[in-house]
């Protein structure tokens, strides 16, 4: 490692420092949450057999002790899990996303954190998460339509766009800044080559304007969490001071859970997590905005007329239907919350895309047979055998009734299939198929 940052970690840690050289030479850790909207804790365990090993940063995370690649199991494509090293859980845990609220994830790919809020809402609320770079983004979108969530808007604009969009909206923003990545040297190695302290500055000068934007989105009496997963006190606390400074009426919260370390003054409230304290690497900081908090006004979407035939179609095969459906250019949405309007940014996702009229047949998308909210009446249960075949992209030979069917895995929706009575036409999407 480069002198310089050696010297800054030693001023930073003192008389820990060699716990931190030697927690450099062990293995990165592992981890993976589960998904409670599609399965609990104890039944998922009972299933997979997986060892218990708990992660003490947030709730439904776990370490990971598999011998097995995790984005080719069944758990994994079937939304179950997400694979997140075990610190990156506890920036949400801290912000503690309520049902009903609106909340927004200002950096959003490639999804840990915004698959946590979401799942962490329960299909309550306004979930709005963000990634200003337009291939990023896209990874965002098949994370969130792995988890299944039905309240979910995923856009791609810059942090002042959405500012400007959503003026004191959130009652609650994450920033899980983008950085110079020190929490990652030993699941990146070449991050440490790739280190120096200009683009540590450049990194911090970024996190400023990116902070400001959450500032104008964020409604009195909101709460922010700032979070990186890098170790410098440019990038953390000089960051989070100059913040306070330009504006007087946010303070910094305590935090109340007994992991990691506390920050360096003079926001000892603020935690720090170490490899030493079984997690790679975060900075987190909460903050809130002083003032009553007030319902967010928002412009809502206006539906062309669904198709009479079509909406009783999705109904009478779904016990739990979505209570709001948009309908635009033959293309129809269903969400769990009014759909509203989000101005000049670029939309990539609003709530759940369920299909499409093309040719006057109604083509159903893979979202919507994701989504965790819908319970679907009619089931094909594939076998373990059927299931690789599935994932793979193949025809599957099986007798039943022409027509479209989700298929699921232990009972959890993975996709569909269409029947010609004696094989399964494939609709798993060709981008995600296991190769």
């Amino acid at each position: 490692m480069k002198s310089e940052y050696i010297n800054h970690m030693k001023d930073i840690l003192k008389e820990e420092y060699p716990l931190y050289e030697k927690s450099l030479n062990n293995p990165p850790y592992r981890g993976f949450r589960i998904n409670p909207l599609k399965i609990t804790e104890d039944s998922f365990f009972e299933e997979t057999g997986w060892k218990k090993d708990k992660v003490p940063f947030s709730k439904y995370s776990y370490y990971f002790n598999e011998n097995l690649t995790v984005g080719l199991s069944k758990e994994y494509l079937a939304g179950l899990i997400y694979m997140q090293e075990p610190s990156a859980s506890f920036p949400v845990e801290v912000l503690d996303p309520k049902s009903k609220e609106v909340i927004l994830d200002m950096c959003g790919a490639p999804g840990s954190k915004a698959t946590q809020i979401a799942e962490r809402m329960h299909h309550e609320g306004l979930f709005i998460t963000n990634e200003i770079d337009s291939n990023r983004v896209q990874i965002l979108k098949e994370n969130i339509v792995r988890s299944g969530s039905s309240n979910t808007i995923i856009l791609n604009a810059s942090p002042i766009d959405i500012a400007e969009t959503f003026p004191m909206f959130f009652d609650a923003i994450l920033v899980d800044a983008p950085c110079s990545g020190e929490g990652m040297f030993r699941k990146e190695p070449k991050a440490i080559q790739e280190w120096s302290m200009e683009h540590v500055k450049s990194c911090a000068n970024r996190q400023a304007h990116i902070l400001e934007s959450a500032y104008q989105a964020l409604k009195p009496g909101g709460r922010l969490v700032y979070s990186t997963c890098t170790f410098n006190r440019y990038e953390n606390e000089e960051t989070v001071n100059a913040f306070l400074n330009e504006h007087k009426d946010m303070h910094v919260l305590p935090i109340n859970h007994n992991v990691g370390h506390n920050g360096l003054p003079p926001i000892i409230e603020a935690k720090r997590i170490y490899p030493m304290d079984q997690g790679e690497g975060q900075f987190v900081c909460l903050m809130q905005k002083e003032g009553e908090s007030t319902s967010s006004e928002y412009r809502l979407l206006k539906s062309d007329t669904i198709p009479n035939d079509l909406l009783q179609e999705i109904e009478r095969n779904t016990e739990n239907h979505f209570p709001y459906y948009y309908y635009y250019k033959n293309k129809l949405y269903g969400g769990t919350h009014p759909f509203l309007s989000v101005g000049k940014c670029k939309l990539i996702r609003h709530q759940c895309y369920i299909g499409e009229v093309k040719k006057g047949r109604f083509e159903y998308s893979h979202d919507y047979f994701m989504n965790a909210y819908p319970i679907f009446k009619s089931f094909i249960e594939l076998s373990d055998e059927e299931i690789s075949s599935f994932f793979h992209g193949e025809a599957i030979k099986y007798n039943i009734e022409k027509g479209i069917y989700p298929v699921g895995f232990h009972h959890h929706s993975i996709g569909f299939i269409k029947s010609d009575g004696q094989y399964l036409k494939n609709k798993f999407p060709k981008g995600l198929r296991i190769k």
